[in-house]
């Protein structure tokens, strides 16, 4: 889809047509949520739809802060944040097409909705290993940092969670992969000495004053849902 045809569907505020946009550009339909809506709408059979439920955010978490939502996928979770009192919202992404896409739904949605105006933004970063960021408060690391240990073969778990509390001045809300078990960590040969439950939660603990394991996600059993403060 050109961003010309892609700006008309944003213009008729074709919610359908967007979504299903959506599934076809995601993992499983990942995120599939209506864009259009005050606050943001998850399909009730997508995958985001089943994260919120499991990571139970709410205004506190995010009424003032800046945040920043790596991995940001189609946003959804960067929208739900803005929603939930976010200053401003940045969502980073290494898909350039989910970038242009995100950005004028920005636009509108700031259009339809003027106190959300200028605060909701996405750019294009290569999250192949830790990248550097712009400085804010939360983070948001949703199903991200498999991809560091598959595609650096040198990273550590270590080296992971300093990176993530050397970038927010206040927290990181995180869910992902922490056990090598896991079928991708399997498939690209990553080692139990790289990463494991017992290495994530003595990395986290050393770092962090405050860790707050949420829960085991609904949707995959071996990930795990997360709140670290500084």
């Amino acid at each position: 889809m050109t961003q010309e045809d892609y700006q008309k569907l944003i213009d008729l505020k074709d919610a359908s047509a967007i979504q299903s946009d959506m599934y076809n550009i995601t993992a499983s339909g990942y995120q599939n949520y209506n864009p259009f809506v005050d606050p943001v709408e998850a399909k009730p059979d997508s995958l985001g739809y089943a994260k919120q439920k499991n990571l139970a955010y709410s205004s506190s978490d995010f009424h003032g802060y800046s945040v920043a939502d790596l991995g940001c996928s189609m946003g959804y979770f960067s929208f739900l944040a803005l929603n939930l009192g976010a200053s401003k919202v940045t969502g980073f992404d290494r898909e350039e097409s989910y970038v242009w896409r995100l950005n004028k739904l920005a636009k509108k949605y700031g259009e339809m909705f003027p106190r959300y105006e200028n605060k909701l933004s996405f750019e294009h970063k290569e999250l192949i290993t830790l990248p550097k960021i712009p400085a804010t408060d939360v983070l948001l690391v949703h199903s991200l940092i498999h991809w560091f240990f598959i595609f650096d073969k040198q990273i550590t778990m270590d080296a992971i969670v300093d990176w993530m509390w050397e970038n927010c001045a206040f927290g990181v809300y995180f869910e992902g992969c922490i056990d090598a078990s896991e079928q991708v960590m399997l498939q690209h040969n990553v080692s139990v000495e790289r990463i494991s439950p017992q290495l994530f939660f003595q990395a986290v603990h050393r770092k962090f004053k405050q860790v707050t394991c949420l829960k085991t996600m609904d949707y995959n059993q071996k990930r795990v849902a997360v709140r670290l403060i500084k």
